[in-house]
């Protein structure tokens, strides 16, 4: 009952990041979707728990790249909607390519630890209940949509007149987020760095 309560709380909450339109909000959103999976794994089973840990690992790292780089471009271009006119692609290249890298590897891209980590909930579940991997399934899908809808809303289209920001990201910003980025892909390629021998 509880895994079947944690994943609906997953699907509802990835549900929210759908519809809502503070790009804050909706990261806030697919953050709590993918916490509510990776408990929905730790209560299936022992795979699941591992799961868990890798998830949380990912779920952190991405989540501390996507909001220091959203809390950053909020402050200096007044992102207070999604809008498809922010073109902040063409002014903010660097933050653009963390902010892809991240966001896919957040929602479960091939290289990143969420995608083992969501293998390994997969399996976990299908032992558990069909049900419960479709669950698991469509939310990690809708996460994933839920994230390009932020890119596109952040990034994509012309800028409208008057856009751009006045001053640089802060110092080290960037450096720390691809530091971040980096580790993502490290326990992503080689996850027993977390997990441990065995």
């Amino acid at each position: 009952l509880l895994t079947t309560c944690f994943l609906a709380t997953a699907l509802l909450r990835t549900g929210f990041g759908l519809v809502r339109f503070t790009p804050l909000a909706v990261l806030h959103e697919l953050i709590g979707s993918q916490a509510a999976m990776l408990v929905a794994g730790a209560l299936a089973s022992d795979h699941g728990f591992a799961a868990e840990y890798l998830m949380l690992a990912g779920t952190n790292l991405g989540g501390a790249v996507l909001g220091m780089l959203l809390a950053d471009l909020s402050r200096r271009h007044a992102l207070d909607r999604l809008r498809p006119d922010h073109g902040l692609a063409s002014v903010e290249p660097r933050s653009c390519r963390l902010f892809v890298v991240a966001g896919f590897l957040f929602a479960g891209l091939p290289g990143g630890i969420v995608f083992f980590a969501e293998d390994l909930l997969f399996h976990a579940l299908v032992q558990h209940s069909a049900w419960h991997a479709t669950a698991m399934v469509l939310a990690a899908a809708l996460n994933a949509v839920g994230f390009y809808r932020l890119h596109l809303g952040v990034f994509a289209g012309r800028m409208r007149p008057g856009g751009g920001a006045s001053e640089p990201p802060p110092r080290g910003l960037l450096a720390v987020a691809t530091l971040l980025v980096a580790a993502t892909l490290l326990f992503g390629c080689w996850p027993q760095l977390l997990l441990g021998p065995g």
